[in-house]
């Protein structure tokens, strides 16, 4: 699966070892609650914890055709979809503060570059060589479209789904896909079928319905205990 979105989230919080996995747990499901509705599908949501105070690098994958839904075409949504990441990025800190984590153990918050980024910037680059080829003298336009080209191969050899591949190379010039024996090299047999694919798809809703409500379900957990600031110093926090 292609990642759709990564968001580092720092926490000033001293977890002991029992509170890591129900921290984990607790920010999978409230990420992939949000992730599933605006990505339109079955997202895949994985979150990394270190020691420490709370470090977690939570990974929202899936497939970026889906993603994009009703957005346009792939070139157009693939923008969205980076819009869409950052609004993952204001959900998880807007779901922890409506859970009771105080905003001054917010450390950092920040959204990673993901395969959509890596897209939207080789469709950039592709412009701006379209743009300045006339002027550009022969060594230059051959080393750039060299270095197009190789890109491409990267960023392909990072779509699992047959339908992200497809869109994605449809908008390419031929000069700068991979080689058919290239791509052979890099089929997976995870790869879905498109009735498998499609069938993960749910209803969109608007990201501002969404940001209304805090996530439910958690709170006959210790999940949010392990995050909750209260005034007891935290060695001193009851325990379920």
């Amino acid at each position: 699966m292609s990642n759709l979105a990564v968001v580092y989230l720092h926490l000033d919080f001293d977890l002991s070892y029992d509170d890591f996995e129900a921290t984990r747990e607790y920010l999978t499901n409230v990420v992939d609650r949000f992730a599933s509705i605006i990505y339109r599908q079955d997202s895949n949501v994985r979150v990394e914890l270190r020691d420490g105070s709370v470090k977690a690098w939570i990974l929202v994958a899936g497939s970026i055709y889906v993603a994009i839904g009703q957005y346009g075409s792939f070139r157009s949504g693939v923008d969205q979809v980076i819009i869409d990441a950052k609004s993952v990025k204001e959900y998880i800190v807007n779901a922890l503060v409506k859970d009771g984590v105080d905003e001054s153990r917010i450390i950092e918050v920040k959204r990673n570059h993901c395969v959509p980024d890596r897209i939207r910037r080789l469709f950039l680059r592709v412009d701006r060589f379209e743009k300045h080829i006339a002027d550009m003298p022969t060594v230059e336009k051959v080393r750039e479209a060299e270095l197009i080209a190789r890109a491409a191969v990267r960023i392909s050899d990072e779509l699992d789904f047959q339908e992200d591949l497809d869109q994605f190379l449809s908008c390419l010039d031929d000069r700068f896909k991979p080689s058919p024996e290239r791509l052979k090299l890099r089929y997976r047999s995870a790869i879905r079928k498109e009735e498998d694919l499609m069938s993960g798809i749910v209803l969109p809703y608007k990201t501002s319905e969404l940001m209304v409500e805090p996530p439910r379900g958690f709170e006959s957990s210790s999940t949010n205990k392990a995050l909750q600031l209260t005034s007891a110093p935290l060695a001193l926090r009851r325990r379920n």
